[in-house]
């Protein structure tokens, strides 16, 4: 018998038997945690624009991380919901879901993504440097990937760490250095690497920001890159 579909805030802890129809908005890489494990999140957005953290755990992620696709829309039946610390929410919503093997998580062909909202909230670049001395913790931006640096090693309090910059532009044409560090430098170094040969358009989520010696935003662990979204915005973007 088919469950009765909710959006994501009718959906509790104590709620059983139900399924969610959502959009994957956002793939953010797989990272390491400080005890070794393995530790993969989406980013799922139902039909009204409420979103959800999603996070998958060690053995679970080759599982099912294959047939999980960015931009696609799936059924997602009796994930475990779980209240989050705020030191590990990403998201305003202060639940996650948690898949597993036993999650039951159906592809829908016959639906479009809903991506209406995917571009709501972007920091114009010439706001950043405001943002820069508020408590803001993150922003998101969209910019062309104008140029790379050769990624090096640089010592910080920390002690020696790997980082690659990128300088991103927007249509006023104001740059702005985009660092990618350590674990991040290697799993998005390439991809913004190779999106920066072909000028290509990127939506950064969740950059932390730094106004030492001048204003430049950072990765972080919960920073997802999305290269050339086929949405009306990134392209003229791409265009110009």
């Amino acid at each position: 018998m088919a469950h009765p579909t909710f959006l994501i805030p009718q959906i509790s802890p104590d709620t059983i038997n139900w399924t969610a129809r959502i959009t994957i908005t956002e793939d953010i890489p797989t990272i390491t945690c400080a005890n070794g494990s393995k530790l993969k999140r989406y980013v799922l957005t139902d039909n009204k624009g409420n979103e959800i953290a999603a996070t998958i755990f060690g053995h679970h992620i080759p599982i099912l991380v294959p047939m999980l696709h960015l931009f696609k829309v799936y059924d997602i039946t009796n994930a475990q919901e779980k209240l989050i610390d705020p030191q590990y929410r990403i998201l305003k919503n202060p639940f996650q879901w948690t898949l597993q093997r036993d999650t039951f998580i159906r592809p829908v062909s016959d639906v479009g993504p809903n991506l209406r909202y995917f571009l709501d909230g972007l920091t114009p670049f010439s706001l950043i440097a405001r943002h820069s001395t508020t408590k803001l913790s993150s922003i998101d931006i969209m910019g062309v990937v104008l140029a790379f640096e050769i990624p090096t090693i640089v010592n910080t309090q920390e002690g020696p760490k790997h980082v690659q910059r990128f300088t991103f532009v927007d249509k006023e044409k104001i740059p702005i250095s985009v660092s990618v560090w350590e674990e991040m430098s290697i799993l998005q170094g390439l991809v913004l690497t190779e999106a920066a040969k072909t000028l290509s358009v990127v939506v950064a989520k969740r950059l932390g920001i730094s106004s030492y010696k001048g204003v430049s935003l950072s990765a972080k662990n919960s920073t997802s890159f999305t290269v050339n979204p086929q949405l009306e915005a990134a392209i003229d973007l791409k265009s110009w």
